[in-house]
């Protein structure tokens, strides 16, 4: 992957792959570096700011999370994944039932045939 990146090191998709290897392996600086170049590149769609709000609950840097999920909805708008990750955070995380409620809901509505469609309604009590 390195040898990679130095031969190409303006791709944004090896830049999210190098993302995804190094959290995979716990390097979460490392991770975040590369998610972060991926998302200046404008590769990989919301892939990278998935990644790298994930990376960030991997560590249990809540609000650095939800500042990321934050930003990939103002830049996508009907992101369902990003609604989903975002309202789990809130509900299970920084325990904000209320707020989770909202981005669930519209994480369902994105998302009729979500394969957790019964999962999300049991904790949105439906």
């Amino acid at each position: 992957m390195n040898a990679a990146l130095r031969r190409n090191p303006e791709s944004a998709a090896l830049q999210f792959h190098g993302g995804n290897l190094y959290r995979a392996l716990g390097q979460h600086t490392a991770a975040r570096t590369a998610y972060a170049r991926a998302i200046e590149r404008g590769g990989s769609g919301g892939d990278a700011y998935l990644g790298l709000a994930g990376s960030y609950q991997d560590t249990g840097e809540w609000e650095r999370a939800e500042s990321v999920y934050q930003e990939l909805l103002a830049r996508q708008p009907k992101n369902a994944l990003a609604y989903e990750q975002l309202g789990l955070l809130l509900y299970r995380d920084l325990k904000r039932p209320a707020e989770a409620r909202q981005y669930l809901s519209e994480y369902l509505r994105l998302r009729p045939d979500a394969p957790d469609r019964a999962q999300i309604e049991r904790m949105l009590g439906k």
